[in-house]
């Protein structure tokens, strides 16, 4: 094969890069559990203007629904490419199956810009979040929510303040508009906010927030990007288990990667110096006696992907397994 035509395969992640989730799951747990820093930073939250919970009471309440939830990793790379993709993410529907696990800290190895402009006094950035989805919380109609947190860059706290708060039903369905726009939501205000940490902020952002944690969720549930369970830098765990013997850290991290190629039964390891094969894409159409592929999410007609190797073998078969036609059959004639 040559250099032009070769692959690299990313090198894994260090343990020590991706151990960060731990570190900073234990570091919330510790400001917003232990020390009186967390209420400080929560003495201006929406819900304690609202006098739904004091500033302590939320701190603890942070704390408890961190502790014990399996960390997630996401390189910038990746967080960076879905939120990208996700300003045109048509729609989505948060199911049982969309979440891994019930409950979830995502660290994103570098924070993302939900919004950069004139009105807010500096950029609002996302540097983690966090899901939890428990049965008992069901109310009386039977919806089950999901909660979602999500922590903002704050100069008192750069690692992240938990500042979004939002509250999603299972099978509701972000639609192709839905925080589409950050621009779009901000004109909601009717004037400038002199801090990012406005009353309103999770009315106004919350829809960008949330769409991003749904196309993270669809990345994975297409296998686009997959979780992938690697084992924690022992290190770290002895650093965070000296710092607080009641903290157990957790023994892997859920690395945030692409999917493999996946290798079918014919092909082998030993075929590098082979020409890579030369994709083309055809869309399935609708022939006598043959079906169209039809996308199951969408209802439309979806594409098929073939190498040309196998174009060809498929059009091979199709062309032994049809039946003569009477009248065309050549056969042999005797002269006299």
């Amino acid at each position: 094969m040559s250099p032009s035509q070769s692959q690299t395969t990313p090198a894994p992640l260090p343990a020590d890069v991706y151990s960060e989730s731990i570190e900073q799951q234990f570091a919330i747990i510790r400001d917003f559990l232990l020390t009186p820093l967390g209420a400080a930073l929560l003495a201006n939250d929406p819900w304690v203007r609202r006098r739904v919970a004091t500033p302590s009471e939320l701190a603890r309440h942070v704390a408890a629904r961190v502790y014990r939830s399996k960390p997630f990793f996401v390189t910038a790379e990746i967080a960076q490419a879905i939120f990208s993709a996700s300003r045109s993410l048509p729609e989505y529907t948060f199911t049982a199956e969309s979440f891994p696990c019930p409950k979830a800290f995502v660290w994103l190895q570098e924070p993302i810009c939900l919004y950069e402009g004139p009105r807010f006094s500096r950029r609002v950035l996302l540097h983690a979040f966090h899901w939890m989805l428990d049965k008992q919380l069901a109310d009386e109609e039977g919806r089950l929510p999901v909660l979602f947190d999500g922590y903002l860059v704050d100069p008192d706290r750069p690692k992240g303040v938990p500042t979004f708060h939002v509250t999603v039903n299972l099978g509701w369905t972000l639609d192709e508009h839905y925080g589409a726009h950050a621009g779009e939501a901000i004109q909601q205000l009717s004037k400038p906010a002199g801090s990012p940490y406005h009353e309103d902020l999770s009315d106004i952002l919350g829809p960008v927030f949330v769409r991003f944690v749904a196309s993270c969720l669809s990345f994975m549930e297409q296998r686009i990007t997959i979780p992938v369970s690697r084992p924690a830098s022992r290190a770290t765990r002895r650093r965070l288990e000296r710092k607080h013997d009641a903290f157990q850290p957790a023994a892997e991290v859920q690395v945030i990667e692409l999917r493999r190629r996946e290798r079918r039964h014919h092909e082998h390891a030993d075929e590098g110096d082979r020409e890579p094969p030369e994709w083309h894409v055809q869309w399935a159409g609708r022939r006598p006696l043959e079906t169209p592929l039809v996308s199951a999410r969408q209802g439309a007609q979806a594409p098929l992907y073939r190498t040309l190797r196998e174009r060809s073998a498929g059009q091979a078969a199709q062309a032994a397994s049809k039946p003569a036609v009477r009248g065309q059959a050549l056969t042999p004639k005797r002269c006299d």
